[in-house]
Order: C-alpha cells, then structure tokens, then sequence
C-alpha cells in the first residue's frame, strides 16, 4: 500500500540554487553517502538565458529577485511504489502540465530511497518552479525578476503570480489543496492506466483507493474495478 501526501514549500531568497542541486543531487550532493535515491529528474520553459542550465536559472533567482520575494515555490508529492520507474516518471510529467503548464520555468526530480521503518521504497516528486510568469518578452537575468510593471511589462520584470489562475497551460496556482487535488486525481488515474495490484491511502479525509482485479484482467475497466473504500 503507498501512502499519499502532498506539501507545498516556499524558498527565500538566496535559497534556490542549494535546493535545486538537492533535488538534482547535484555538486556536494553528487555521489554522496544518503543521495544514491535520484531516480529521474528534468526541468523546462526555462528563459533564452538559461536554455539547457537550470542552475543558471536558480542562482539569477538567487542574486537577482526582491528581498521579500520567493525564489521558488515547491510541491513534494508521494508516488506509489507499485509503478515502475517510467509510470512514476509519466505521472509526474501528466501532474507539472496540470499544474505548471507551459508557463513557469521550473525543476523536479523522483527520488526512491528506501524507507527504514515501512520495510520498502518511498518514492515522491519534488517539483520547483518560479512564480514569474513567462509572458513572451525577452529580458535578461536581471530584468527577468524585477518589480512588474503593469503599464509598461516590457520594462519591468515577469508577474509574479503566486496563488493565481488554473492550470492547463495557464499560470499556476500553487496552493496546497489545489496541488494535492491534482496529485490526486493524477494518482488515480496512474492506478486505473496500469494493470498492476495497486492499493493507495488517500491522506487528509481522501478515502483509499484500491483495485479488485478479476483473473485475466490486463488493466481497470477490463475485468477491474477501481472503488472507494469506506
């Protein structure tokens, strides 16, 4: 059985770059005794300035934005254990479209470590992004994360969106309950796409979720059902 959570972090500045080669394992935590758990990770819609360098992305984050603005915001979400590492990997992806959509440079990783106490793996997503909202202009680092200018964008930095707007494609909103209702619903749908024996704890008054397979079934809703369990 995997355990659902979902959580949402939100990082000062100065601190993006650090937890960008974390999730990474990345510089001091490449090859290190305790990171050996990084099982995927990738990034996009990074600015012309950082095509290809998500760490460029993070330290212009660090040195460049306000005081009192946020380098990044992130959502941590567990996985199931009885997905395969490329059904983990498709999940996450499905899950950043929903939420982030094309319009948030950002970051994320699956880690696995094995977990002490339950006796198997802990598979969770850590999901980076930036609250700037790409609006087609092009600016330089340092432009990238100035104060936004609402009469004249192009001279002033990209909109901070925050908790604002929908996803599919449009900018994201971050708020917890938002975030694990799509961790949710993408988990759920990872549970009917594939035809393993999966059994998931829903978290904060979610219910369970589990699959009957019948013998012979390939997949849910060929001879499976997937039910709530009261």
């Amino acid at each position: 059985m995997a355990s659902y959570h979902c959580s949402v972090k939100v990082g000062g500045k100065g601190k993006a770059s650090g937890h960008a080669a974390y999730i990474a394992r990345e510089g001091r935590y490449a090859e290190r005794a305790g990171y050996e758990d990084l099982e995927a990770t990738g990034y996009g819609n990074l600015p012309a300035w950082a095509e290809g360098e998500p760490a460029r992305f993070w330290t212009a984050a660090d040195r460049h934005e306000r005081a009192n603005g946020a380098t990044y915001r992130e959502i941590e979400i567990a996985l199931p254990r009885e997905l395969n590492p490329a059904q983990r990997q498709a999940l996450v992806l499905d899950f950043i479209r929903q939420e982030i959509g094309e319009r948030h440079a950002h970051q994320w990783a699956i880690h696995n470590p094995g977990a002490a106490l339950a006796g198997g793996e802990q598979p969770h997503a850590h999901l980076m992004y930036s609250e700037r909202t790409l609006d087609g202009i092009d600016r330089n680092p340092e432009q990238y994360f100035k104060r936004y200018n609402g009469k004249h964008p192009e001279l002033g930095g990209c909109f901070p969106h925050g908790d604002e707007g929908a996803g599919d494609g449009q900018p994201a909103l971050a708020g917890e309950s938002r975030a694990s209702h799509t961790g949710r619903r993408e988990v759920g749908r990872a549970v009917e796409r594939y035809p393993e024996e999966t059994r998931l704890e829903m978290g904060d008054g979610g219910g369970r979720l589990h699959r009957r397979r019948h013998r012979g079934a390939q997949r849910a809703g060929v001879g499976g059902d997937l039910v709530a369990a009261q």
